[in-house]
């Protein structure tokens, strides 16, 4: 019956309620996208160069090299996940996405110390300033968002830890990005 509808030859004034209720709809699981995301630095004759990778995956688009001026590694680190944050959010039809960083302290700052340092007026616990805070408060505020977002549609968002330089293929194609974009950033400041 519901090919017959399909193709406009039910009977008119029939329903086709009752076939399509004999199937249980059932909700998949959905395995999440992982995003891979590495810092890379590079100082050299007191100049500092740094960048960033995002990776998706072999041959994808969406893979990224972004040169900083500037920046340390920390930096490039935090910069990277508040990129794919900001990617993540902008893809609201698409997800869930996992983010995977070998950064421990940007997954902390972001989701875990993140709470008091706001809680505090963004001043650690010896009254200093946060340092990166341009780039930790609006990564966190993000993260919150997509957790929520999430968290309506039955999924699960979280950063992952990943260890370096072990041989998984998203975080070598992060690395091999950043390492990339530092490359860039001495190339631009040289100008060449």
């Amino acid at each position: 019956m519901i090919e017959e509808y399909k193709q406009g030859r039910h009977e008119k004034g029939k329903s086709v309620i009752p076939e399509i209720e004999k199937y249980e709809l059932v909700r998949e699981k959905v395995e999440p996208w992982s995003i891979y995301v590495d810092g890379s630095f590079r100082g050299k004759d007191g100049q500092k160069y740094a960048g960033y990778g995002i990776y998706y995956g072999p041959q994808d688009s969406r893979n990224e090299s972004v040169p900083l001026e500037g920046a340390n590694n920390q930096r490039a680190e935090l910069r990277a996940i508040l990129h794919a944050l900001e990617k993540i959010r902008e893809d609201q039809d698409g997800g869930p996405y996992i983010l995977r960083t070998d950064s421990n302290s940007s997954i902390e700052s972001i989701t875990v110390r993140s709470l008091t340092w706001e809680k505090n007026g963004w001043r650690t616990k010896k009254k200093m300033f946060v340092k990166n805070k341009d780039l930790i408060k609006p990564a966190a505020k993000l993260y919150k968002e997509i957790r929520s977002e999430y968290k309506k549609r039955g999924w699960k968002f979280q950063i992952e830890h990943v260890k370096s330089h072990t041989g998984e293929d998203g975080n070598e194609g992060a690395d091999k990005l950043a390492i990339l974009a530092a490359e860039l950033a001495e190339k631009m400041a040289l100008g060449e």
